[in-house]
C-alpha cells in the first residue's frame, strides 16, 4: 500500500502551514510508503476570503489533480494505493470517480473533512454555497472510502444536515495537534494582563461580542490576534504571553486556535457547545454568556498558568487514521480476492456446461 498524499496549501498564518511536515512524519514513523502531491512551494496569501484564497486555492487544487490524474494514467497509482487529501472539500474530487469507473483501476479514496454546507453557521453556507454545495457534498459522501473527521460533534453534523449515505465511513480519529512541541518552540514564561481572540473576524465567529466585552475592562488589553500580528511566529508569542483566550463561536468543528492558546498557558473561556464539549475541560466552558465577566475576572486574577494534560491525545490522531485505512484495505483485499474466487468458479461452471452441451451434441450426431 502506498499513501499518495494530497495536502491543503500552505497558509503562514494558518495550522496548515505545518501539516505536511507533520504528515510525512507520521508516515515515516509508521513506515508507510507515500508520494505528497504540492503543485508549487510558493505559500498562497489569502486576498480573496477567509479561510483560503478563492482563486488560489482552486488553482492548486485543480494542479493537485492533473498530477493525481497522471499518476494514475502513468500507473505510479494502483488498485492496492489510497489518495489521502488533507481536505476533502475539494471541488474537483469527483473526477477520480470518474477515472475510476471506467478504468477499473479501484484505488481508494480517504482523508479528512474540517467543515461543509451541512453546519449553517460555516463560511461555505454564510457565502449561500448551500444550494449546491449539499448536492456536491453528497456525491463525495457516497464516492470517498474513508473519511476521517475530529469530533463526534462534526460527525452528527454530516449525518443530521446530509441526505443518505453509509454513514459508517467516518471515522473520529481527531487530527493532529503537538503541544509539546509548540510549547518547546515557545516556551511559556512571564504573563502579561492580555486577553485575546484568536479567530477570524467573521459573522459566525462574533468579534463584536469581544468588543464589548474590552470596553468594561479598560484595565487588560484585549487583542484580535489577526489585526495585531503578521505571521504564526508573532501569533503564537503572542500567545505565550497573553493569559486569557475567548471564543463567542457558533461555529467550530475542532478549534485549532482554541488548543493552540491551551497549550501556551492560557486560561480558555468558551461556549458549553459545539466540538468545545470534546476539546475543552468542562471548568471553562461556560453555559450562559452571563458567566464570562465572572470567569474573566478570576481567571485574570491567578498567577499560575493551566494546564491541559488532556492535549496530549490529538498526537496520535494520524495513527488512528492509519490504523484504520490499514484495516479497510485489508477488507477490501478480502472482498476483491472473494469475487475474483467467485468469478473465476463462476467461468469454470461455465465452461464445464459448455463442455458438456458440446458433448450432448456429438452424442446425438452419433446416434
Amino acid at each position: 500500500m502506498k499513501i499518495v498524499h494530497v495536502p491543503i496549501e500552505k497558509i503562514p498564518t494558518r495550522y496548515t502551514a505545518d501539516w505536511i511536515e507533520q504528515f510525512e512524519r507520521e508516515f515515516k514513523k509508521a513506515g508507510v510508503e507515500y508520494i505528497t502531491v504540492v503543485p508549487t512551494t510558493e505559500q498562497i496569501a489569502i486576498k480573496a476570503g477567509s479561510v483560503l484564497d478563492a482563486f488560489g486555492t482552486n488553482i492548486f487544487k485543480l494542479k493537485q489533480l492533473e498530477m493525481i490524474l497522471t499518476m494514475i494514467e502513468t500507473k505510479q497509482i494502483t488498485e492496492d494505493d489510497v489518495i489521502f487529501f488533507a481536505d476533502l472539500w475539494f471541488p474537483g474530487i469527483e473526477s477520480l470517480f470518474y477515472v475510476r469507473n471506467i478504468t477499473g483501476i479501484n484505488f481508494k479514496i480517504a482523508g479528512i473533512f474540517h467543515a461543509g454546507t451541512w453546519d449553517p453557521y460555516d463560511f461555505t453556507s454564510r457565502t449561500n454555497m448551500r444550494d449546491w454545495g449539499q448536492h456536491i457534498e453528497l456525491g463525495w459522501l457516497h464516492g470517498i472510502d474513508m473519511i476521517f473527521v475530529a469530533t463526534q460533534w462534526h460527525k452528527d453534523l454530516i449525518v443530521m444536515n446530509s441526505g443518505d449515505f453509509d454513514d459508517t465511513k467516518i471515522f473520529v480519529t481527531g487530527i493532529p495537534f503537538y503541544a509539546k512541541e509548540l510549547r518547546e518552540k515557545y516556551p511559556v514564561s512571564e504573563k502579561e494582563n492580555i486577553v485575546i481572540f484568536p479567530h477570524r473576524c467573521d459573522p459566525e465567529k462574533q468579534p463584536d461580542k469581544f468588543d464589548k466585552l474590552a470596553k468594561k475592562y479598560p484595565q487588560w488589553q484585549f487583542v484580535k490576534t489577526l489585526e495585531a500580528t503578521k505571521n504564526r511566529e508573532e501569533y503564537f508569542s503572542l500567545l505565550a504571553k497573553s493569559k486569557v483566550m475567548i471564543s463567542f463561536a457558533q461555529q467550530e468543528t475542532f478549534g485549532y486556535s482554541t488548543v493552540e492558546a491551551m497549550a501556551l498557558g492560557n486560561y480558555v473561556i468558551v461556549p458549553n457547545k459545539l466540538s468545545y464539549r470534546e476539546t475543552v475541560p468542562e471548568e471553562f466552558r461556560y453555559k450562559s454568556e452571563k458567566e464570562i465577566e465572572k470567569m474573566l475576572e478570576d481567571f485574570m486574577s491567578k498567577d499560575t498558568t493551566p494546564e491541559y494534560p488532556e492535549l496530549e491525545k490529538w498526537e496520535s490522531s494520524v495513527a488512528k487514521m492509519l490504523r484504520v485505512i490499514n484495516v479497510k484495505m485489508k477488507e477490501y483485499s478480502l472482498k476483491r480476492q472473494q469475487y475474483e474466487q467467485q468469478e473465476r468458479q463462476t467461468q469454470m461452471e461455465q465452461e464445464l456446461a459448455r463442455q458438456e452441451r458440446i458433448a450432448k451434441i456429438e452424442q446425438s450426431k452419433e446416434e
